[in-house]
């Protein structure tokens, strides 16, 4: 696979990975170019080793397939007619489960809320459960999605430049020759 790849450019780094029992290719391993433009090279066009096709394509960072589903406990609801009162909005959605907070932002000239809402729940299971729903407020049909906290919004993107500095590219295709 080294071999292979270093034809496209230099290589940081070159690891075929192995079962662990038999120490056998697994049949993918994981080449890190030196260059950003070495690595766009090498994803272009078919490739073949020995009598095998490679799959070659960007990995997916290690970090970003670690993270773990979160439950969500927290409601952002929408399109809320004026004459739904706080108690209105909370009797809807009680029915669902516990809820631990409840918040309709308001306008601060007029003091009427803004249409929109909050509501987080003691279990994820309720948000699950109403989802499944479609709500009615005051004779319309309200948007409900599930929030997040702010904190675990994905941080903003670098610019494309910066992103390209050294993708690891992966590489599958059955080859069992060590990297």
């Amino acid at each position: 696979l080294r071999d292979y790849m270093s034809k496209f450019g230099d290589l940081e780094d070159c690891i075929v990975m192995k079962d662990r029992s038999t120490g056998r290719s697994r049949g993918f391993g994981y080449v890190t170019f030196a260059s950003s433009q070495d690595a766009k090279e090498a994803l272009k066009g078919e490739h073949f080793l020995g009598n095998r096709i490679l799959e070659v394509k960007v990995a997916t960072p290690k970090e970003e397939m670690r993270q773990p589903a979160k439950k969500v406990t927290r409601i952002f609801v929408a399109r809320i007619p004026p004459s739904v009162s706080e108690s209105d909005f909370r009797r809807h959605f009680e029915k669902y489960g516990e809820i631990t907070d409840l918040y309709m932002p308001k306008d601060h000239n007029s003091k009427q809320h803004r249409g929109i809402g909050f509501i987080t729940f003691a279990t994820s299971d309720s948000v699950e459960d109403l989802m499944e729903d479609t709500h009615d407020l005051g004779g319309t049909t309200v948007a409900v999605d599930r929030a997040t906290p702010k904190e675990d919004d994905p941080p903003p993107r670098p610019p494309p430049a910066a992103r390209m500095q050294r993708p690891p590219v992966a590489v599958a295709g059955g080859f069992g020759a060590p990297g």
